[in-house]
């Protein structure tokens, strides 16, 4: 699954997970105000926005935080902040527990 990821700003990384209905667009406005003080971290989950390919079949939340992981390991060694909107929470909250 290849999961379309940006990055912008500077200073302690902040990793945003949309909800449904919204892809990494959703947070543009805050991430553009704060990334005046962090890294902020978008993407959109799989089967959102950039993120989509014809034959996914697994949406599950324990695939779905592999997928958040895997991205915030392609921007950051350290620990984050996570911002995350309705079913985003899920993904965030899991994504607390594994990691």
């Amino acid at each position: 699954m290849n999961i379309y990821s940006k990055i912008c700003g500077n200073g302690t990384c902040v990793l945003t997970v949309h909800g449904i209905i919204s892809d990494h667009n959703f947070f543009e406005g805050i991430i553009k105000y704060l990334s005046r003080q962090y890294t902020m971290i978008s993407f959109d989950r799989r089967g959102y926005g950039k993120s989509v390919e014809e034959l996914i079949s697994d949406y599950s939340v324990k695939v779905q935080v592999e997928d958040a992981y895997e991205v915030l390991k392609k921007y950051a060694d350290e620990p984050v902040y996570i911002l995350a909107h309705s079913a985003g929470c899920v993904i965030a909250l899991e994504m607390a527990i594994c990691y």
